[in-house]
């Protein structure tokens, strides 16, 4: 009966000191994991602040890209450009403003 006893005794505490250890390693864990996030978190917020800044200086240049194409547009469809690449390059004259008569 004393052995039986005695053998309860070390099962308790054996199962206390893996508990413990256990639980000691979980809180290691857990300091470890914080210690990681005080870190990565700010070098992640430099690194999206750059991403944001490098992003805002590409759709400044896109946007000024756009306002240049929307006057070579403009430039391109101008009525008196058209008109002299059609006579200086093209040979062509301008018609008679007389109205055409279409026979059958």
């Amino acid at each position: 009966m004393a052995i039986d006893s005695n053998r309860e005794v070390f099962s308790n505490l054996e199962n206390k000191l893996v508990l413990r250890g256990f639980l000691i390693f979980v809180a290691i864990v857990v300091v470890f994991s914080f210690l990681l996030l005080q870190v990565w978190l700010p070098s992640k917020a430099v690194q999206i602040a750059y991403d944001v800044e490098q992003l805002a200086k590409q759709e400044k240049a896109l946007k000024e890209q756009n306002t240049n194409l929307a006057l070579d547009i403009a430039r391109l469809r101008a009525p008196e450009r058209i008109e002299a690449i059609a006579t200086t390059e093209l040979n062509m004259v301008k018609s008679i403003n007389k109205p055409i008569i279409l026979e059958r």
